[in-house]
């Protein structure tokens, strides 16, 4: 099965569109429009499970991190966040949501 049709299953909605984005080097990263509105972002590749049990703690520990709405072997869907340049503000945020 396809990776769109995958999406489309786990959501419940027909995917509509479906575009590379920059980064993965580990996996493949999608925009995916649904036709119900929502946009997410679509992860796939051999390790994405690890990356989604990472992001989950990440925003346990109350780090700024997106939500995991789906996941399973070889595919996860993210909530789609704006893209925002890295500052040294956010670092430190960051490092002190992880220290405590």
């Amino acid at each position: 099965m396809t990776a769109e049709r995958r999406i489309g299953a786990a959501l419940g909605s027909k995917v509509k569109g479906f575009e590379p984005l920059h980064g993965g080097d580990l996996s493949s990263v999608h925009k995916v429009v649904l036709a119900d509105g929502r946009t997410v972002v679509a992860k796939t590749g051999p390790m994405v499970d690890v990356e989604a049990r990472m992001l989950n703690a990440l925003r346990a520990a109350g780090a700024s991190a997106p939500e995991v709405i789906h996941a399973e072997a070889g595919l996860i869907v993210l909530e789609h966040l704006s893209e925002t340049p890295a500052s040294s503000n956010g670092w430190q945020n960051l490092g002190a949501r992880l220290r405590d």
